[in-house]
């Protein structure tokens, strides 16, 4: 089980969520569409955009190269 967030990294979470939920957005896709991409559950896709889990570099950089590659700003 993963360690609790400190309140600088549920900050974090917050605003990370926040920034996905807007290029995910962005990209057109439903949660569900997104989750599929990243071989998660749809619930993952809502706690990452709702800031209660931690999202991993790995899915932030696969973002990235999703909205470069549809020539949207990062």
């Amino acid at each position: 089980m993963p360690r609790p967030m400190s309140a600088s990294e549920r900050k974090h979470a917050r605003e990370l969520g926040a920034w996905l939920a807007r290029k995910r957005l962005a990209l057109s896709l439903t949660q569900i569409e997104f989750a599929r991409m990243f071989g998660v559950g749809e619930d993952a896709v809502s706690r990452w955009e709702n800031g209660k889990a931690r999202i991993s570099h790995y899915t932030v950089h696969r973002v990235k190269e999703m909205l470069r590659d549809e020539g949207l700003s990062v």
